[in-house]
């Protein structure tokens, strides 16, 4: 016998995961093409898209035994970046991740956010093109491949 429980979840509005087709819809102007791309990218190179409440998790498929979240991307908060904490706790190698840095570092916010030890970047302090580098910094330490992502 099974027993199925079903919470309240309260007073507010029932939450829904969104899909990829409402996320694009809902971005900010101009960030679109940048992520239809990477999302095409991702897919093809057997990363895992995870969509949420508000946004998706980017995973590899299988790394070091398990599946590693390596960036979120939400309609309100932005994307994130990978900081030195995670960095370790990914298992990222150190040439790895100094080659993410250094793509990195040609995004004026995202130098600061990881000074400042921030989580998101929020996109009305991004560009598309600089979009494009923090998702192609982020998927080069995926992989050893780089031109894969050009």
């Amino acid at each position: 016998e099974i027993d199925i429980v079903i919470e309240d979840g309260g007073d507010g509005p029932e939450k829904t995961k969104i899909d990829e087709e409402i996320f694009l819809e809902r971005l900010p102007a101009g960030f679109r093409p940048v992520y239809e791309k990477w999302i095409d990218i991702w897919k093809k190179n057997n990363l895992i898209v995870t969509y949420g409440y508000d946004g998706f998790s980017l995973r590899s498929n299988e790394h070091f035994g398990n599946k590693q979240k390596y960036i979120y991307a939400t309609l309100n908060k932005g994307v994130t970046l990978i900081k030195d904490a995670d960095a370790d706790n990914l298992q990222i190698d150190s040439e790895n991740y100094k080659r993410y840095l250094s793509i990195i570092r040609d995004v004026p916010c995202a130098k600061e956010f990881l000074a400042l030890n921030k989580t998101y970047i929020a996109h009305s302090r991004l560009t598309a093109e600089e979009l494009d580098k923090i998702f192609k910094a982020t998927t080069l330490i995926t992989t050893e491949e780089d031109n894969k992502f050009d």
